[in-house]
């Protein structure tokens, strides 16, 4: 077998294999609830993303209670919000959570806000990110633009984002240090 040939197989079984691994995901919309395998994901990826990160990259005191804090927040203010809130979880076929996200939707900017992505670091490049963000943005018909902000040490997150075919932009939050975090846009 030539070595083109196989590297040409290689490439062909792992394309299979991710989509086989997001066709086998079940999503789970709106979970009430403690969350914590959710939280467990979110906080695990989180310190994957972040590997050889500093916390005084991150301008952080300290990594895990960061990445805690952000997903309690995050869930905390999705669930007080269901008029413009939704999250969803994505299990294995064993019922494991193997990923989360949160959305908001802004009808007068007709904009769908990514607040929080996470897939665990053994799904992740398996096609999940991408099933969760075409979910999330499906939920919210009218939007015309989708919209996420990240770390600029985030590096994976950068490149997914661009793979995705997400633009780097200015959208920005109020209270955001535009020297750490960066925005990201699509239009629909």
């Amino acid at each position: 077998m030539s070595q083109l040939f196989s590297k040409h197989l290689f490439c062909i079984f792992i394309l299979y294999s991710s989509l086989c691994a997001a066709a086998d995901t079940t999503l789970t919309w709106n979970k009430q609830g403690a969350m914590q395998a959710e939280r467990y994901v979110a906080v695990d990826s989180g310190y994957d993303g972040y590997k050889g990160i500093t916390p005084e990259q991150l301008g952080v005191p300290d990594v895990y209670d960061f990445l805690n804090a952000a997903y309690s927040g995050d869930i905390a203010e999705v669930q007080a919000s269901p008029d413009t809130c939704k999250w969803v979880s994505a299990s294995n076929a064993s019922g494991d959570v193997v990923g989360y996200a949160s959305f908001e939707y802004d009808s007068s900017a007709k904009e769908v806000y990514i607040r929080q992505l996470a897939i665990a670091k053994e799904y992740k490049r398996q096609g999940i990110a991408t099933k969760l963000i075409k979910e999330g943005i499906a939920q919210y018909p009218a939007a015309k633009k989708v919209v996420i902000i990240t770390r600029k040490v985030n590096t994976p997150a950068i490149k997914m984002w661009e793979k995705l075919g997400f633009k780097q932009s200015a959208y920005m939050h109020d209270g955001y240090d535009a020297n750490k975090y960066i925005g990201f846009e699509k239009n629909l």
